[in-house]
Parts: C-alpha cells; structure tokens; sequence
C-alpha cells in the first residue's frame, strides 16, 4: 500500500509541476508578442525560457527514473543521461534569467563581459561534475550480491546550484527592472527549488521514510512552479497596467 501512494504522489506531482511549467512557458512566450515595452516583453520571455528548461529537467528525470525502475536502464546509466538532461535544463535556465533580470542591457559591451562570465562558470561546473560522472577513475561503486551501484555524488549538483545562485542574485535585479512583486514570487520560487535539491542532493538527510522523503523534495518544486507562475503573472498584469 504504501508503494502505491509513494508512486501516485510521485507521479501526480510531477504531472502538475509538468503541467504548470508548461502552461508558464506558453504563456511568457505567446504574451511576448502583445507586450509594447521591450524591456517586459524580453522578461516575459526570460521567465517562459526559466518554466521550459525547468520542465525538461523534470520530464528527463521522471522518464529516466521509472525506466531504470522498471529494468531497462542500469544505474550508472541512469545518472549520467539524467544528469545530463538536468545540465541541458539548466543552462537554458541561465539563458531565461539572464533575460529576464537584465533585460535592458543585453547590448551593453560591460554586461556582455559579465554574461559570458556567468555562461564561462556554469560550463566549468558542468565539466566538473561530468568528470565525477563519466570519468571511471572517479566513480564511487559499490558491489552488493554481484550487482553494481553507482553511489550518487553531490558534486554532481554542482550546475544546479550554481544556477540557483545566479537566481538569488536575479533578485533584486528583477525588483528594479520589473517590480517588488515579481521580485518576491521569484524569491519564493528559488528558495523553495532550494529546498527540493537540497532534499534531492541528501544535505538535508533522509527521515527514512520514503513517502516524506518524496514531500520534501517534489511538495517544494511544485509549490516553486506555482511561484515562477505567479511572478510571471505580476510581470505581465504590470504590462497591462502600463497599456491601459
């Protein structure tokens, strides 16, 4: 009984988180069109990119896991194309928070310089973590009646949490350029995404059970999706005020 709840909450969570995602990303890109300002519209944008690179992240990640669940993929296999999805994900984040933070000085020859700053950091740590990933050196196996199991190293959070970091910097970037609002739901939604990978990564410590284990992690990133949904939804009601 309590596989089956642990399964349904899984997989009803992730559904909505998928859902919200989805519908924040159609929505920054298609109200891009109507906004007048550049500076919003490209904002706009910024935030559907961030609700898309989130949501291929979760879709890779929940298609691997039942995959490697159900036999077909090993477990080494597993966390390097998960990981590596999750890398995929989160560089077109970069791209979206970028945009959205900064979106007046994407000509700026100064700003240029610190874009590419921030696109240099984030492959360096995606190259070390893949090193922890693929390099066979620096694995961690462990052998258990003659099956093989790939620890999971935290190193290989390394990306996400640089991302998060260039998030957290976002903020008061987005209070300025946008509005106080936006600026704390985005505030709401990294620091409950926060949570969720601090949970996934095992800082936080397991409680030993699986089904809370599950509510730490996916209740944050779903309450994180509604957060990015609604800060694209301050972005874009502050687009209408200024049309009216």
């Amino acid at each position: 009984m309590k596989n089956f709840i642990f399964e349904l909450l899984y997989y009803g969570l992730s559904g909505v988180l998928f859902l919200i995602l989805l519908y924040t990303a159609y929505r920054g890109f298609v109200s891009r069109r109507g906004i007048t300002e550049p500076k919003i519209a490209h904002q706009a944008w910024g935030l559907g990119c961030v609700a898309l690179g989130l949501a291929i992240a979760l879709l890779g990640g929940v298609s691997l896991d039942t995959l490697m669940k159900s036999g077909v993929i090993g477990d080494l296999f597993y966390q390097q194309v998960h990981f590596s999805i999750f890398y995929l994900g989160f560089g077109l984040i970069v791209y979206g928070i970028v945009a959205a933070a900064w979106p007046a000085n994407q000509n700026d020859p100064a700003w240029s310089r610190i874009r590419l700053g921030l696109w240099v950091l984030y492959v360096l740590s995606v190259i070390v973590a893949a090193y922890y990933l693929f390099v066979p050196s620096a694995l961690v196996i462990t052998v258990s009646g003659g099956v093989q199991h790939v620890a999971q190293q935290r190193i290989s959070f390394l990306p996400l949490f640089f991302t998060l970091l260039v998030e957290l910097i976002a903020i008061p970037f987005l209070a300025r350029n946008s509005s106080r609002k936006v600026a704390a739901w985005w505030a709401l939604f990294v620091g409950l995404v926060l949570i969720g990978l601090l949970r996934e990564a095992t800082v936080i410590p397991s409680t030993g059970e699986p089904i809370l284990d599950l509510l730490l992690a996916f209740g944050p990133f779903t309450l994180g999706g509604l957060c990015l949904w609604m800060s694209l939804r301050m972005l874009l009601s502050s687009a209408r005020a200024g049309n009216a």
